[in-house]
């Protein structure tokens, strides 16, 4: 529902998008682009705060994802910065549209498209992991007031070249034509109702708040309170218009809430922290067995057929045997594992760990340097942290070499392993303080572990250079904040390798069946 008052002061010449009008026009467009999801603010905010997923459950299912050329998300950035992002399935890509190329936003729009990712591969067995690209060849805005119309103009645009070209004309000129389609193609919409003359609501779209969220509205007769001026300089829209009162406490509801919050803390800061029991995944040790047998059988230089299919991962029969007989665990084999890790841990109600990341620090040096805070911004992006969480994994890798931090709340300490073969691997220590103070926590904080010490992890084997990546992915898997051993020191990486490899040949994106039955013929032909 957007008033009057709101119409007006989002589309006046120097005004500021509401997130109701944004709303608005996109749920016009819903009803025109089949082809396209445009997720709302609702569902924005959930990817966002990481607060339930109703509008989600509501505005995402099976068929309209499996029709879709794209996932739009238009990002209200600490609500005063408009961005959107944009899952692209054809071009197999996320990209981040900024018509402000500001680095303080740049957070906010990273955490939406992996949390989408997540909630994809969660709900619908969809993995994607397509690379985030940041547009930089976007015209950037003149002011301070426009970035909602240019995210507007970039769903309306997009994949055409007249996107990079939006000066501040053209946004005065899509101003005047929003308003007219506003007022008159909403109301071609029988769900939606007519535009008003009065200072009534004016319903100009049909979306709602999701089932048990409470929106308060503008008074019927009365204008909304006084913007608010946000950092940047623009004009930021009162809790009100937003639709949200949590913020509109009286003192004494606001007392009431900080004391009520101390107590709770209070409560579980008293409680001891046990030792997390470790969650197995489900025993596929047959069918891994199966499949290595077929592999290993298999014609060794099928090196056009891919045994592994993934947008940001490809595999050959050759190169999946080639891991097996003791090849290396790449960095996209464990950005792709902990990705599948993270969605069978969603659906426990009892987890009590995440991992972020991983990070390539091979071509970094210099902890202080922009690229290396840009690199830890872009690649260690926090998931969804759950509410008794007690670890965090934090794998690193530099060259052959992989480093695993671990800020452990059951010892509260700062653990790390590493996993290496040199006689000189990386100064885990030094490196230690600078990584985890450039990764954004969203505001928590993770058990005050700045003040911990760091403490290695003792591992009582040398092991290969081959053995590297899997240690390092074996570790986040196994490690439950006390004591850490390999199960079998002399057989763990075969039956690891074996595991892992399973685990991500199985995935339905990677039509696991089909694959399976071409091996099976294979190896046939091969026998003749």
């Amino acid at each position: 529902m957007v008033t009057k008052t709101t119409f007006r002061e989002s589309l006046k010449p120097d005004g500021w998008m509401s997130s109701f009008v944004m709303d608005a026009q996109c749920e016009i467009w819903r009803s025109q682009w089949p082809d396209k999801i445009i997720l709302t603010n609702y569902a924005s905010k959930e990817l966002l705060d990481q607060n339930g997923t109703k509008s989600l459950d509501k505005e995402l299912n099976e068929e309209n994802v499996n029709n879709a050329k794209q996932i739009f998300v238009p990002v209200n950035a600490e609500r005063v910065h408009w961005i959107l992002v944009v899952m692209d399935f054809d071009k197999h890509k996320v990209q981040i549209l900024d018509s402000f190329a500001s680095e303080t936003y740049l957070v906010p729009a990273y955490k939406v498209a992996s949390q989408l990712e997540l909630y994809l591969m969660t709900k619908f067995n969809l993995h994607t992991g397509y690379p985030k690209e940041r547009d930089l060849k976007l015209e950037k805005q003149k002011n301070i007031n426009d970035c909602g119309f240019h995210v507007l103009l970039y769903i309306q645009r997009y994949g055409r070249s007249d996107m990079y070209k939006i000066d501040t004309e053209q946004i005065l000129c899509y101003r005047k034509q929003l308003a007219y389609e506003l007022k008159h193609e909403s109301n071609d919409h029988p769900s939606t109702s007519t535009l008003n003359l009065d200072d009534s609501p004016l319903h100009v779209y049909s979306a709602r708040p999701p089932p048990g969220r409470s929106t308060t509205s503008p008074s019927v007769s009365g204008s909304l309170s006084a913007t608010e001026s946000d950092p940047l300089g623009a004009k930021k829209q009162s809790a009100e218009e937003e639709g949200t009162s949590s913020n509109r406490l009286v003192p004494n509801e606001k007392e009431e809430g900080a004391a009520a919050h101390t107590k709770r803390k209070r409560r579980r800061t008293e409680k001891a922290v046990g030792t997390p029991v470790v969650s197995q995944r489900p025993d596929t040790g047959a069918a891994a067995q199966e499949l290595c047998n077929l592999l290993l059988k298999a014609d060794p230089n099928s090196e056009s057929s891919n045994l592994i299919s993934f947008p940001s991962l490809k595999m050959t029969i050759k190169e999946g045997v080639t891991f097996l007989r003791d090849g290396s665990a790449t960095i996209e084999m464990l950005r792709e594992t902990i990705k599948i890790i993270r969605g069978f841990e969603a659906k426990n109600p009892n987890r009590y760990k995440i991992i972020v990341g991983p990070m390539d620090m091979s071509t970094l040096d210099d902890t202080g340097s922009e690229a290396f805070k840009d690199a830890v911004k872009t690649q260690m992006v926090v998931p969804s942290i759950p509410q008794d969480c007690k670890m965090v994994f934090l794998p690193v890798k530099k060259g052959s070499n992989w480093l695993v931090y671990c800020i452990n709340g059951v010892c509260k300490r700062i653990d790390y392993l590493i996993c290496s073969s040199n006689e000189e691997p990386m100064a885990a220590t030094e490196l230690c303080k600078p990584l985890l103070k450039e990764v954004d926590f969203h505001g928590r904080k993770m058990f005050g572990f700045m003040d911990w010490s760091p403490a290695v992890v003792p591992l009582e084997k040398k092991i290969s250079s081959s053995d590297t990546g899997l240690l390092a992915m074996y570790f986040m898997e196994k490690y439950n904040g006390k004591q850490f051993s390999l199960e079998d020191i002399e057989t763990w990486s075969e039956s690891y390798r074996k595991s892992l490899l399973y685990l991500l040949f199985s995935q339905r994106v990677n039509s696991p069946s089909k694959k399976l039955k071409a091996l099976e013929q294979m190896t046939k032909k091969m026998k003749k």
